[in-house]
């Protein structure tokens, strides 16, 4: 995961979400990318939940409230689209292996293969595991939420539960969109802009944003750099595998 989130901050188009599936070594590669897409669905379902809490307590600047209204008709669609699959995902299995026993080409077994194992993965999302996984969710969004509140407890005199909850929602939204490499300027921008809401002014939100970007951005990605040293990760290949 941590080798995944370097690659992700570093380059463009989520590349970490491949190397991550790639690396993790549990059933085939599919079948962790399926379990990436319910770990995105529930992502997106704690921020859904995040901005409409802050669209109804916190009176909020036009760029954000337009940002928030066009993040929940996308959450929206797309949490159905998932729903939708999750439902028929068995009709579609079964479409599947008729299409497998019909057409013997290598190429498409592999690739039918790969799609029901992504569809295999969606099947937490229709048992009685979804609470369970709902619940670490919650636990995980509590705890980015507490490191903001506590962070900004050291800048700030009374720091708010509320302008904790706003950062978080205003970052995920902003590192969703591929920036800069290391989100260098981006992030710290973000910060400012969201505790310029709350009164905090630029000095003290910028210190924030060098603090909280250390903690969340720099150091995962510090770790994921060893870790993949250590492990002998390489995201090139070597002369031997290319000529072989």
């Amino acid at each position: 995961m941590l080798i995944g989130q370097a690659v992700n901050v570093l380059a463009p188009a989520r590349l970490g979400d491949l190397v991550r599936a790639t690396l993790a070594g549990i059933g085939r590669t599919t079948y962790v990318l399926g379990t990436l897409m319910v770990e995105i669905s529930l992502d997106l379902l704690m921020l859904a939940a995040l901005v409409i809490l802050m669209l109804t307590q916190v009176t909020l600047p036009a760029w954000w409230r337009g940002s928030g209204e066009a993040l929940l008709l996308t959450a929206g669609g797309a949490l159905g689209a998932v729903a939708l699959l999750v439902l028929a995902r068995r009709w579609i299995a079964g479409r599947l292996d008729r299409m497998r026993a019909r057409w013997q080409q290598p190429f498409l077994q592999r690739l039918l293969a790969g799609v029901a194992q992504a569809l295999h993965a969606l099947d937490i999302l229709g048992g009685p595991a979804l609470l369970a996984a709902l619940g670490c969710s919650v636990v995980i969004w509590v705890t980015y939420t507490s490191v903001n509140y506590v962070l900004l407890g050291a800048v700030v005199e009374r720091p708010t539960v509320l302008a904790a909850l706003f950062l978080l929602a205003v970052l995920q939204l902003g590192v969703a969109v591929p920036s800069s490499p290391g989100r260098i300027g981006v992030y710290h921008y973000l910060c400012i802009q969201a505790l310029a809401v709350f009164g905090i002014g630029d000095a003290k939100s910028l210190s924030y944003a060098l603090v909280l970007h250390l903690i969340s951005v720099v150091l995962p990605m510090v770790l994921g750099g060893l870790l993949a040293w250590q492990l002998g990760v390489s995201l090139y290949p070597s002369a031997d595998e290319m000529e072989s």
